[in-house]
């Protein structure tokens, strides 16, 4: 079950959400116990109902099909490319979903957070088009989904950039974007860069993911990225940090991958 709620540590309020990305998250957390019987069951279980709620050319939507926002919401590169990877590694078919990926590029070779109508549309197949199609269902309510603060059509989220990255590994249709999160971490410009993932554990946590698939980019900052996760555990140790399991779990974990000798 997943919750949302109107701040962090779920005082305020909270109520059930139905999602696919949570789904996916714990699945990648539980996928190097999965010679387990009972996680064995489980995986088994979240693939099966993430393949149900596959969409058309085979990318999902952050919302299931269940919930009011699915229609309103374009599928995403970010839960399409976090489920695909997770189904690879479960050796579960789905449809090949790579091309769609590289299509949903900028013209700066970055993965747009969003599969939706963009200046590269040129470049779009018939399964694209058809795609981006379901937005002429609903235009009123669609274009109200645009005008929010916090959405655009050419979001290049980081984080995003980096789920993609994971899932199709360093090519060349993935350079440009492993370089562009090389340069934000290099020029200290990540804070704030990315609409989604604010919290700088998380953000960090996965780009340390890409450090175990040899993506040298990203190894060569691997003591930069460490030193910048130490430093925000630091500028929290009086406050949340310490207070917060998900928090220390998800620093601990980025500097497992990392490689780090730190205590």
């Amino acid at each position: 079950m997943t919750y949302i709620s109107a701040d962090e540590k779920m005082i305020e309020w909270a109520a059930p959400e139905s999602t696919t990305y949570i789904t996916a998250i714990i699945g990648h957390c539980l996928i190097h116990l999965q010679q387990r019987p009972d996680v064995d069951h489980m995986l088994s279980k979240s693939t099966a109902f993430l393949k149900y709620q596959a969409m058309r050319s085979g990318v999902w939507n952050y919302f299931t099909r269940y919930h009011w926002m699915f229609q309103l919401t374009p599928p995403d590169s970010d839960d399409t490319a976090i489920i695909s990877a997770l189904l690879k590694l479960r050796n579960e078919p789905f449809v090949n979903n790579e091309n769609l990926l590289l299509q949903n590029r900028s013209g700066k070779g970055l993965f747009y957070t969003w599969f939706t109508l963009h200046p590269t549309f040129y470049t779009y197949s018939k399964s694209f088009w058809r795609l981006i199609a379901r937005e002429l269902k609903q235009p009123l309510k669609n274009l109200v989904f645009w005008l929010r603060d916090d959405v655009n059509r050419g979001d290049t989220d980081p984080v995003v950039n980096a789920n993609v990255i994971a899932y199709l590994g360093h090519t060349k249709g993935t350079e440009k974007a492993i370089n562009f999160i090389a340069d934000l971490i290099l020029n200290k410009v990540e804070n704030d860069s990315d609409n989604w993932y604010k919290n700088p554990f998380v953000f960090y946590y996965f780009i340390a993911k890409l450090v175990p698939l040899h993506i040298a980019p990203i190894v060569a900052l691997k003591s930069v990225i460490e030193q910048r996760i130490l430093e925000e555990e630091i500028k929290k140790k009086d406050n949340e940090f310490f207070s917060c399991d998900m928090q220390m779990a998800i620093a601990a974990s980025s500097l497992i991958m990392l490689g780090s000798k730190t205590n």
